[in-house]
């Protein structure tokens, strides 16, 4: 129906007087009024259908979706909602981190795999436990160095002597100075259902190798 509005909004005027069939997807992602101010209105008929109906969407960020359908009066893209989300998924990552490195505090052991034996220290721990691109992907990093030996086997080498890169480093930290001890890094890719991930094998002149990060390429 025509908005009521004394200054109608040029975008809806397309869909005015238009006639969609109850059950047509259109209406799963517009519905008259969804915006704010929108003084459009819309009744039943038993009229058929207009063709050539515009097929574009009307609606805005967190009144995208048909509450009839979806169950949802305001859905997770409305901004308020999507900012809730970001800070309850931040404050789960931080405070899973934190039980994570305490667990594995001064943790140490050795992973007997046929490309030898890998170590993994506290340290370690740290490093993988650091941000990653997506809350799923950071989780899988958890559980690979936690259960290395499951995953050993579907590692693949990309490129078995990579230059150790020293900068940007602050020259104090435990990380630091334990990579000056590699000789070269082994880089490995793994995938895991839709992620993928590079793991860094250090190498230590005397041929050990110590498990230095698992990162997202």
């Amino acid at each position: 129906m025509p908005s009521r509005s004394a200054s109608p909004r040029e975008e809806h005027m397309p869909f005015y007087n238009r006639i969609w069939s109850k059950d047509d997807p259109f209406w799963n992602t517009n519905q008259p009024g969804t915006l704010w101010n929108c003084k459009c209105d819309w009744e039943q008929t038993d009229e058929e259908p207009t063709e050539n109906n515009p097929t574009s969407n009307i609606t805005k960020p967190g009144l995208d979706r048909n509450p009839a359908t979806s169950g949802q009066i305001f859905t997770d893209t409305a901004p308020y909602i999507k900012k809730a989300l970001k800070e309850v998924s931040i404050y789960a990552i931080c405070t899973e981190r934190e039980i994570f490195r305490k667990i594995h505090k001064n943790d140490e052991i050795t992973f007997n795999t046929e490309i030898g034996d890998i170590l993994i220290d506290d340290i370690t721990y740290q490093e993988v436990s650091k941000g990653a691109k997506t809350d799923k992907s950071y989780f899988y990093k958890l559980e690979i160095v936690q259960r290395f030996d499951k995953y050993i086997d579907k590692i693949v080498l990309l490129n078995p002597n990579e230059a150790i890169d020293l900068t940007h480093n602050n020259h104090r930290s435990r990380f630091f100075q334990r990579k000056k001890l590699f000789k070269c890094m082994q880089v490995y890719k793994l995938k895991i259902n839709d992620f993928e991930f590079q793991v860094k094998l250090g190498k230590f002149v005397d041929g050990s190798l110590h498990l230095y990060s698992i990162t997202e390429p």
